[in-house]
């Protein structure tokens, strides 16, 4: 690629055509394995609601069962968050009793970045209530959220990237236990809400799941804990793969290049579907977003078809990687190191430890 090349490129993705198509591309769905587990374990957690202790019945705080919740772990780029927005945007109905439905009333919320729990529960009470109040003290902060919630009779909540709070390298060892411990009060509370349980879904990074062993010094407090680890549903998203994903990967470039009328010139030489697991760190979020970025970048490109260079490029914009360390372009490919070449998205690699 010669540095005319390069400046050309460069140009084209300023182009508004480029970022109206690549707008465009996200918003077709691609039902990965991800998506697909995410969908159904919201659903599921939704559904628990219509639960009766007497089936001969009709349902009511009294004759409820308890339902349990569900933490959705996987690494950036996996598709967490975008899995769980349209987890919660397409909720069927709840099945109350035979030929009788109750129509979902979602609740979503995306954890502020920097965030503490109190910083959550002031955006919980404006989202819900569409009111702005002062911060609350961290004592007060799970009531505040739960009465707001409460207000509304929601059949399901979301709490997207929880893990920006439940973070060891933004608290020290005190505020990690007390940050942790409100987020699960929060959550057992909802659970149990005594005129109307409702069922939650929190997404994070994997070590959001250390939080369960912290050991706390209040007897009460390290009760909640082992709670909500005993009741929040624990879905690990997995990896991609490039057998099990290989139908998945290239019916996402056919059906972009489709939206976008952009012909394809890949081919089997081109080792499409392993470089792109290799560069996505085996997540699949990461994977479409490469692939929507190579099929916007060939539509505004004079030619229009897409090619193994669009992809090389758009990966080298991003990272700033040598042609030798672009796995779209070096022989060796799957030997490229590309943890020290492309960072994960900046959202969550700020929010996420670093290795021991």
């Amino acid at each position: 690629m010669t540095d005319k090349n390069k400046t050309d490129y460069a140009e084209m993705l300023k182009k508004p055509e480029y970022e109206n198509l690549r707008t465009l591309l996200r918003d077709k769905i691609v039902p990965t394995r991800q998506l697909n587990l995410i969908t159904s374990q919201v659903a599921r957690a939704q559904q628990q609601i219509a639960a009766r202790f007497n089936e001969g019945a009709f349902w009511s705080a009294d004759n409820s069962l308890p339902i349990d919740g569900v933490l959705i772990v996987g690494e950036s780029g996996s598709g967490k968050s975008f899995g769980l927005r349209y987890a919660m945007q397409t909720l069927p109905a709840i099945a109350l009793l035979d030929g009788g439905v109750m129509e979902s009333s979602p609740f979503y919320v995306d954890t502020p970045t920097h965030g503490t729990f109190s910083m959550l529960a002031k955006e919980i009470v404006r989202r819900a209530d569409g009111v702005d109040v002062r911060e609350p003290k961290d004592q007060d902060a799970p009531g505040k959220a739960i009465s707001a919630i409460g207000r509304h009779g929601f059949t399901m909540v979301a709490v997207d990237e929880i893990s920006r709070i439940i973070n060891p390298q933004r608290h020290n060892t005190k505020g990690l236990a007390v940050q942790s411990h409100l987020v699960w009060t929060m959550a057992i509370e909802l659970l149990n809400l005594s005129t109307s349980p409702t069922p939650i879904a929190l997404s994070g990074l994997p070590h959001v799941l250390d939080s369960f062993m912290i050991t706390d010094k209040k007897e009460d407090a390290q009760k909640v804990r082992r709670e909500a680890h005993r009741r929040m549903r624990i879905v690990r998203l997995p990896e991609l793969d490039p057998g099990l994903d290989r139908d998945m990967l290239l019916g996402a470039i056919h059906k972009y290049c489709e939206v976008a009328k952009v012909e394809t010139k890949l081919t089997e030489a081109d080792h499409i579907v392993p470089r792109l697991v290799h560069a996505s760190f085996n997540q699949a979020g990461s994977a479409l977003e490469w692939i929507q970025k190579a099929v916007a970048l060939a539509k505004v490109r004079p030619r229009g078809k897409l090619d193994r260079e669009d992809f090389a490029y758009v990966y080298g914009d991003m990272t700033s990687a040598a042609r030798s360390a672009n796995p779209f372009l070096a022989s060796g490919w799957d030997r490229i190191d590309i943890g020290k070449i492309a960072p994960r998205s900046f959202s969550e690699a700020i929010a996420k430890p670093e290795a021991a």
